[in-house]
């Protein structure tokens, strides 16, 4: 871990430490949205809950351990994808699970540790490729490891092993860890594994209302993989793209990066108003700002967000196929929404734009992005000139049990040049359509989600066939069951 890191968590802990606020715990404004996806999305576990065993400070080393608290879940995953014409179509059913082990409280220190593990279980050699675009399906093999296309077996990783200690106004957790925090690094495009990180988080509560957030993360294992690599071996993992100038990029392990440092600042002082302000800097790569206010009142939904990056001088030493982000790029996005809250049913529309300064550029081995707009399989990565408009209709059953639904219509118009389109991903529609139910009584545990997502491209914007190869104009359905204890 980078010494600036250090020196940043040192001063931001003497700060928590000798604050003066009273002993207050504000509601966590939603970092995540309440929607969710339920179908992307694998259960998390957060120390200090009080299901997580006795906060006894007369407790015994052995009674430490032996009054913890396991719990984890059983995942079946079914997913399939119909390609256009000739192009070809793939599925797969992959089972997994998870343990997760947290001791009791002590003077507020607890241990965690998880596993997980996945197995294919039913479908065809994912090992062969497209005949015509020469390509192997890319969202099934995520369903297992990526850099080992056809292994079933095997795949299991230490989700997380973490040391963590609460105060009654601040609260520390370090090593590998679940975050889900903030707009960039959330945990819901799961498939079987989330996205874990190696590092240091600490929020703090100095006054109802505000909540204060500093992290730093020096390794990751991304969604789609079980080995554990430093930031510089991750980034470019799972495909690099095209430079500005059409070539193909080549930046995996050309940049030295130290880690990812974030500070983060929310507020919920004001009735029906959530402010936040998100700061992210990536060692030698770029520093992000994103700034958001949400309001919610009486059941009117309002939001805007905005987001902007640059690169770090390093980038400018570098070859340019070599760059993750050229000298001259500014990204810049912008997003905003509006609509009802009942009791049941959200109805909200939204809109982004990137701008032509430059591409908006997130690792996809660290996360997906948070905009109003994002949903799974499109996200804004990688777009410049890029508008987005959605339509979005949700419906929550009762808290502990029932329906869950969703429909989401999207019109994406993305730029045609190389220069704001990382990955050249033609402009498109896109239907998603999503079901969940969680049952009560004897199967009380039990979570069904149907998740179907359809994309499509007019013909004046559909690329060559080879081009549409899980681009655009398919059919993507996923079943997925959960087994939560």
């Amino acid at each position: 871990m980078s010494k600036h890191l250090v020196t940043l968590l040192l001063l931001w802990g003497a700060f928590l430490l000798t604050c003066p606020a009273p002993a207050q715990h504000m509601v966590a404004p939603h970092t995540q949205r309440e929607e969710g996806y339920r179908a992307e999305t694998l259960h998390t576990y957060e120390p200090g809950d009080s299901e997580q065993g006795s906060t006894d400070s007369t407790l015994s080393i052995r009674t430490f351990f032996t009054k913890g608290h396991f719990e984890g879940h059983i995942r079946n995953y079914t997913m399939a994808t119909t390609n256009k014409g000739a192009l070809s179509d793939y599925w797969s059913n992959a089972t997994g699970g998870a343990v997760h082990y947290t001791t009791a409280t002590y003077h507020g220190l607890q241990l965690g540790v998880a596993w997980i593990f996945t197995f294919h279980t039913l479908g065809p050699d994912l090992t062969t490729p497209d005949s015509i675009s020469g390509k192997l399906p890319k969202w099934e093999l995520e369903l297992y490891d990526v850099s080992r296309p056809g292994v079933g077996k095997d795949l299991d990783r230490l989700e997380e092993l973490w040391l963590y200690y609460e105060r009654p106004r601040w609260n520390i957790r370090i090593g590998k860890q679940n975050i889900n925090k903030g707009p960039l690094l959330l945990a819901r495009d799961g498939r079987m594994k989330p996205f874990v990180y190696r590092g240091v988080w600490m929020q703090g509560t100095p006054a109802k209302g505000h909540r204060l957030t500093l992290g730093g993360i020096d390794k990751v294992s991304p969604r789609g993989f079980t080995e554990w690599y430093s930031l510089t071996e991750a980034i470019g993992l799972a495909g690099m793209g095209v430079t500005p100038e059409g070539e193909p990029s080549a930046y995996h392990e050309q940049v030295e990066t130290k880690g990812l440092l974030v500070a983060g600042y929310e507020n919920t002082v004001l009735p029906g108003i959530r402010l936040s302000y998100w700061s992210y800097y990536l060692h030698n790569l770029f520093t992000m700002q994103w700034a958001q206010v949400d309001y919610h009142h009486e059941g009117l939904i309002l939001g805007a967000q905005l987001a902007c990056q640059q690169p770090q001088k390093a980038q400018r030493n570098q070859e340019q196929t070599t760059r993750y982000m050229q000298p001259n790029e500014r990204g810049v996005v912008a997003s905003v929404q509006a609509g009802w809250q009942g009791d049941h049913i959200h109805l909200t529309a939204a809109a982004l734009r990137s701008f032509s300064e430059g591409r908006f550029l997130w690792p996809k081995e660290l996360g997906r992005e948070d905009f109003y707009v994002s949903q799974p399989r499109a996200w804004i990565d990688g777009l410049g000139d890029a508008k987005v408009y959605s339509l979005k209709g949700v419906y929550k059953g009762l808290p502990h049990g029932g329906w869950n639904m969703k429909l989401q219509l999207s019109r994406y118009d993305l730029p045609a040049a190389d220069e704001l389109n990382k990955y050249r991903r033609p402009s498109f529609y896109q239907v998603l359509a999503e079901a969940g139910y969680t049952f009560g009584g004897r199967l009380k545990g039990l979570e069904l989600t149907f998740l179907y997502i359809g994309r499509y491209s007019p013909a004046e914007e559909t690329p060559a066939l080879a081009q549409n190869f899980y681009r655009t104009n398919f059919h993507h359905l996923n079943l997925v069951t959960n087994i939560v204890f």
